[in-house]
């Protein structure tokens, strides 16, 4: 499970100039995709400009709602998380497999590859966005045994 929120929150560097043109998205699974492919490229300030201050993150499947044992950080929080991961795992690259919306929530099944030890992991994320911002990430990985 914690491999897929490291998975989840990655990865190697592009200049945040080669996206500066392109305008963010305003649909929930627009915005999903947009905060997924930001963590690839490793840019924790546009991940940022897409998460609320502050975010729940939740981890496994120990609390029976994603409204149970919440972690909630504010964005000096988030970014020294997001930082911490996109040095420690320089390699890993998050793909959405499948996606299932309904209004301002998202589900997606995502496989992260370049896990230490040439490790990947296959898990589910639900994401919940409201105004614009994910403001709730509730993570569960094949790893986790929840």
């Amino acid at each position: 499970m914690r491999r897929l929120l490291l998975g989840s929150l990655l990865v190697s560097a592009v200049p945040c100039s080669d996206l500066a043109q392109a305008p963010i998205p305003t649909d929930p699974v627009g915005i999903v995709r947009e905060y997924v492919a930001a963590q690839n490229r490793g840019d924790v300030d546009h991940m940022l400009t897409l998460v609320a201050d502050p975010a729940e993150i939740h981890f496994g499947l120990s609390n029976p709602s994603p409204t149970g044992g919440v972690a909630s950080e504010n964005h000096s929080q988030l970014r020294a998380r997001f930082t911490r991961i996109v040095k420690s795992l320089p390699n890993a690259r998050t793909e959405v497999l499948e996606v299932i919306s309904n209004g301002s929530v998202v589900v997606t099944k995502e496989h992260t590859t370049g896990l230490p030890g040439d490790g990947s992991d296959t898990g589910v994320a639900m994401y919940r966005v409201r105004s614009g911002k994910i403001d709730l990430l509730w993570l569960v990985s094949s790893l986790s045994g929840s």
